[in-house]
């Protein structure tokens, strides 16, 4: 089942989402999704493949190479509201394992014209299994030769800052 969406909100010019098997894509990215077999939500998180970049609890991101050379990012969420907000309190912490809510940012710092990783698809749903527990997904393609911001600043802003760099500064944050 897909369904045609109108152009996100804070997408780019030209962009357009579908909503297909319960995710959101990227129109531009669906036939490198079918490509790599992840085009609907459950394909996505029974996805074997790839190579694990990160794992921390219940939450994994996977590299994902496709034939044509590009690299998908796929981090997937399993997030049990009601101990994850309990465990968060204890530690003064904020609760967030939501790939929408990371798919909603990624197109916000887009739509400011910062170069950051391009959106593909993200999905959100309850587990059948466990009542109390929300799966969540955010595919994203791979930025090539990029520095992370925070690294930059380190690197960058010597001290005591110079105005030039004071003016950077200010537009960074």
């Amino acid at each position: 089942m897909q369904r045609r969406l109108r152009r996100a909100p804070l997408g780019e010019a030209g962009d357009s989402f579908l909503e297909s098997h319960g995710l959101l894509i990227n129109e531009e990215f669906l036939p490198l999704l079918q490509e790599a077999g992840l085009q609907d939500f459950d394909r996505v998180m029974h996805f074997e493949g790839g190579a694990l970049v990160n794992q921390r609890g219940r939450t994994t991101v996977v590299r994902v190479k496709t034939a044509g050379g590009q690299h998908l990012y796929l981090k997937r969420h399993r997030f049990r509201p009601l101990r994850d907000f309990l465990r968060a309190m204890r530690r003064l912490q904020r609760v967030d394992r939501n790939g929408k809510h990371e798919w909603t940012n990624i197109l916000r710092v887009r739509a400011l014209g910062l170069d950051t990783v391009i959106p593909v698809a993200c999905g959100r749903r309850r587990t059948p299994a466990e009542k109390d527990s929300v799966d969540s997904c955010l595919i994203t393609l791979g930025l090539e030769d990029a520095e992370p911001v925070d690294s930059f600043y380190l690197a960058s802003m010597q001290s005591p800052p110079s105005q030039q760099r004071c003016v950077l500064k200010r537009a960074i944050i």
